[in-house]
């Protein structure tokens, strides 16, 4: 039996401890979310031998007060520190969903050049890769008014939210750092991954094309898939059972 880790705080929310599970899953969050997004996966995942770590981020939820980092490769450095050690213990996944996806590469990136294990799996959803930026004009420059009418436009926000001006204003400054850290990102070519990488996209998204779905794979040399799953970007939140069992499918091998 394998013997249990204590999920490291203030770093994890809503984290199972499963002594007999199998391997872990490490879930990062898309732009302005948080690790609640994924606070029900354990429940689910854990019947399956998987347990789950919705990471949670400065600038958000119960880290709201801490600034939001906008410099990808120092927050990858920063999780590498936080989870480093916990990853030769026992096989892990890796789960990112949009800009969590950006996450999780330069994540798997950096603790490699620490000489660490690679994921048994990489999961990116709903984003191009990052060597593919994104033709847009950036959004963590905008005006006020104009970010919040992007913001609507993007569905992944409550609604009502935008009727508070005072919670607006507490979002605001963390979707900021959320956009600047991969529209400021400066690609830099290396080895690809030996991982497998399996890339899940909505059938509905316009924001992201298929070519950039199928564009990760020249980013390993692992296997590689791509899955639609029915919905908009968002499909992560609209679709999340089948969202769920998509990823117990591919970590239990069927």
């Amino acid at each position: 039996m394998l013997g249990a880790d204590l999920p490291p705080e203030p770093w994890t929310l809503s984290a199972r401890s499963e002594p007999r599970a199998r391997q872990r899953l490490l879930c990062l969050p898309f732009a302005g979310g948080g690790a609640s997004a994924y606070r029900s996966w354990g429940a689910e995942l854990a019947k399956s031998g998987i347990e789950v770590w919705p990471v949670q981020l400065p600038g958000r939820e119960n880290r709201l007060k801490e600034p939001a980092m906008d410099d990808l490769p120092a927050l990858a450095a920063l999780l590498a520190d936080v989870f480093g050690a916990y990853l030769p213990r026992r096989p892990y996944a890796l789960f990112g969903h949009s800009m969590g996806a950006s996450i999780a590469f330069e994540f798997v990136r950096e603790v490699r050049r620490r000489g660490l294990p690679e994921p048994v799996r990489l999961i990116v959803s709903a984003n191009r890769p990052p060597h593919r930026p994104d033709p847009a004009p950036p959004t963590h420059s905008l005006p006020r008014a104009e970010l919040i009418t992007k913001l609507r436009s993007y569905g992944g926000t409550p609604r009502e939210l935008f009727d508070e001006p005072d919670l607006v204003d507490l979002l605001l400054p963390t979707m900021r750092a959320d956009f600047a850290l991969f529209e400021r990102f400066q690609w830099v070519a290396e080895e690809p991954l030996g991982c497998p990488v399996t890339v899940l996209g909505g059938l509905s998204d316009v924001s992201v094309p298929d070519a950039e779905l199928y564009a990760w794979e020249a980013l390993t040399t692992g296997p590689f898939h791509v899955r639609m799953l029915p919905g908009d970007h968002f499909f992560l939140l609209k679709a999340r059972n089948m969202t769920i069992e998509t990823v117990r499918e591919l970590l239990s091998g069927r």
